[in-house]
């Protein structure tokens, strides 16, 4: 895909603050595909059930790193092997706020208490979080699993 296939992509929501176009972001475009079946459905999920309502209750807008990777995006990334990011199943965030720390801090407790987050990681020194959920066709239960990261 191209930058402006992606850019056109911001037209298509995935809930009412998050679009398409954000969950592809990428600077490798050419190697990025556009998430297809079970993987859109997964994004769909994962923006309307944990992103928006944290949105909601922060009060502030959420800034997308990556999304959805392709297996080659995931590779040039340095992505684990089995990512959520390659299923639509998770998003790395973070805020453009002056007080970042404390709204990470924030959005990292008020997850928590989200029961559809599977995994929530946050990488204090790259100042984001990894949140992740589980497909929606998984016969697992979301494991809570909440991790701090300092390195």
């Amino acid at each position: 895909m191209t930058k402006q296939q992606i850019a056109n992509m911001n037209m298509i929501r995935l809930s009412e603050h998050f679009t398409l176009g954000e969950m592809l972001q990428t600077r490798y475009y050419s190697s990025q595909e556009e998430p297809q079946g079970d993987n859109l459905l997964n994004l769909c999920n994962l923006c309307q059930n944990v992103l928006e309502p944290l949105r909601e209750d922060l009060g502030v807008t959420i800034h997308v790193n990556s999304g959805f990777r392709s297996a080659r995006v995931n590779e040039y990334v340095h992505g684990v092997e089995n990512s959520a990011h390659l299923k639509g199943c998770a998003a790395d965030i973070t805020f453009n706020l002056d007080d970042r720390f404390a709204t990470l801090s924030a959005a990292y407790e008020l997850l928590k208490k989200n029961p559809l987050v599977d995994q929530c990681i946050w990488y204090k020194k790259r100042s984001f979080l990894h949140v992740g959920i589980r497909p929606h066709n998984s016969p697992l239960l979301p494991r809570n699993q909440f991790l701090v990261k300092s390195a």
